[in-house]
């Protein structure tokens, strides 16, 4: 074989190689296309997963045989009704559970889960105080119209609202009042006849709790 000819075979080679090599870089490297995609794909995974932390918020519903197993089935002493705001990551509004509790607050063994009655959530600006909310037992009474029981127990709504010191509460009623809506913004119409929760802390033990 000439000197020409081992050039020319050693020079092809070596090209080969060489395109051989940058297909490989390039097939293992990313586009910056990909890496944009793949970046707001982990974002939207953080961001998904991460708890509420005051809201927003949707109007909550107890059953009914929920309200008479937190009277019934936690004991004489059962008095009110304590509410608590609650989130495990699961949902796109802030949750909430309810125990039977006596006068002092004093809760008792069974926990029960509020339910979103609403697809649509409503939300407040500015500082929001979310703390226990109590409803006793007179206002429930009220609201269902006698005591406690399957004939008198009806599904109870509650409504979030802030108040001027900035604490969420609640107005409760028996009726689910669809949301209206002005403009972009989504408001909740409040129902008449309802019953105030009282956020705890500040508020005392009930003096009339029945």
């Amino acid at each position: 074989m000439s000197t020409s000819v081992c050039k020319n075979f050693v020079s092809t080679v070596i090209i080969s190689c060489c395109l051989t090599l940058l297909s490989c870089n390039n097939g293992d490297k990313e586009t910056p296309k990909e890496q944009k995609e793949q970046s707001a794909e982990t974002n939207q995974e953080n961001t998904s997963s991460k708890a509420l932390t005051a809201g927003p918020f949707t109007v909550l519903k107890l059953d009914k045989q929920a309200l008479i197993d937190l009277f019934n089935n936690t004991g004489a002493n059962a008095k009110k009704i304590l509410i608590q705001f609650s989130d495990d990551g699961s949902s796109q509004f802030m949750q909430a559970v309810a125990f039977g509790a006596n006068k002092n607050n004093v809760y008792q063994n069974v926990l029960k889960t509020l339910t979103p009655a609403s697809t649509n959530s409503w939300d407040t600006t500015g500082l929001k105080i979310m703390g226990n909310n109590e409803l006793t037992k007179k206002q429930i009474k009220t609201l269902i119209g006698g005591t406690i029981n399957a004939t008198n127990a009806k599904d109870l709504y509650f409504y979030p609202i802030k108040n001027s010191n900035n604490q969420i509460y609640f107005i409760v009623s028996t009726s689910l009042v669809p949301f209206t809506t002005t403009g972009p913004k989504v408001m909740l119409t409040y129902p008449t006849g309802g019953e105030d929760s009282k956020p705890s802390p500040p508020a005392p033990p009930c003096a009339v709790c029945e």
